[in-house]
């Protein structure tokens, strides 16, 4: 989005708009930048009983106090950053085909959301039925679901 100046005013004008989430991901920044855009945004998103979660990374997400994380299939097991943040904590995981959706939807309580993607607009169609069709099946868990 910019830098960190960016970011706070992008992140404004949203909560602004009505954004119910807010995720820092910022993946080419080193982590103590994360960890300093998050201590800046966290007043922000609270003031608007927002939640904030921090993209991949727990330790950044402890340190800053952020609300939750969201983790890919290659990050820490869900069952471990729950540990690490509790039971009030937001955690998202990604998935991208069905065999992750089942074992997102047998987690349970461990996690809270799933985000599907990539993003449907940049898929091809014959590939987006696949993704209604993994929408549909999740539908009928326990999840939440966004769209990365």
């Amino acid at each position: 989005c910019g830098g960190h100046a960016r970011s706070l005013e992008v992140t404004q004008a949203a909560l602004e708009g009505g954004v119910t989430i807010v995720q820092l991901r910022a993946p080419e920044w080193h982590k103590r930048a994360w960890l300093d855009l998050a201590l800046d945004l966290l007043p922000l998103t609270r003031r608007h009983g927002v939640p904030l979660i921090i993209n991949d990374h727990v330790d950044v997400a402890l340190a800053a106090g952020a609300d939750g994380v969201h983790i890919g299939q290659k990050d820490l097991p869900p069952d471990v950053v729950r540990k690490l943040l509790g039971p009030r904590a937001l955690i998202g995981l990604s998935v991208s085909d069905e065999r992750q959706v089942d074992e997102a939807n047998a987690l349970g309580a461990m996690i809270d959301y799933v985000g599907i993607g990539p993003h449907a607009s940049l898929i091809p169609a014959a590939v987006r039925s696949r993704v209604e069709a993994l929408r549909e099946r999740i539908a009928h868990g326990e999840l939440h679901v966004s769209a990365e």
